[in-house]
């Protein structure tokens, strides 16, 4: 069986890891949306890809620099066309509430070791996790990361992606 997993969402329909590309992935009928975990400043978990923010922001620095009130007022989608300029990243439970209706494979971040079990938490808190044919995937590029998830088992599904 083949599925159709949306990679950061719909991204090449929407500016990856937002709102608009989660709610176009649900439009398209995806089996799965993925999306990736990193930490503000004040640790908190968000939406979002890069270390770096220039990219998808425009702005200086990494995440880890900026508090969730400052990522919350930066325009993540006019990279993208302008009609996204009010595009804004998503915190982890905002983007959890997005995709009830979907399967989510959540990849963290290797900058958010150490948040791990608050991840899982607001996974769980969300209700999302009950829902046995939606449980969450879970994936890392960082090798270190996926032993730190064994407090979790057996109810997480774990992939690992293969360092290159």
């Amino acid at each position: 069986m083949v599925e159709i997993i949306a990679h950061r969402g719909s991204s090449g329909h929407a500016p990856e890891n937002t709102a608009s590309a989660f709610l176009k992935a649900l439009e398209h009928k995806t089996d799965m949306v993925e999306f990736d975990v990193a930490i503000t400043k004040d640790g908190i978990p968000v939406i979002f890809h890069d270390t770096k923010m220039k990219r998808l922001t425009g702005q200086p620095g990494i995440m880890g620099q900026y508090t969730l009130n400052q990522i919350k007022k930066l325009d993540a989608g006019s990279w993208f066309h302008p009609d996204y300029h009010q595009e804004r990243i998503l915190t982890l439970e905002e983007g959890i509430n997005l995709l009830r209706a979907t399967r989510i494979n959540v990849e963290i971040k290797p900058d958010s070791a150490g948040h791990e079990k608050k991840i899982l938490d607001i996974v769980r808190n969300a209700e999302y996790y009950g829902k046995a044919a939606l449980r969450p995937h879970w994936t890392s590029n960082a090798n270190q990361l996926i032993p730190a998830w064994g407090f979790c088992r057996p109810s997480l599904y774990h992939l690992r992606i293969a360092m290159g």
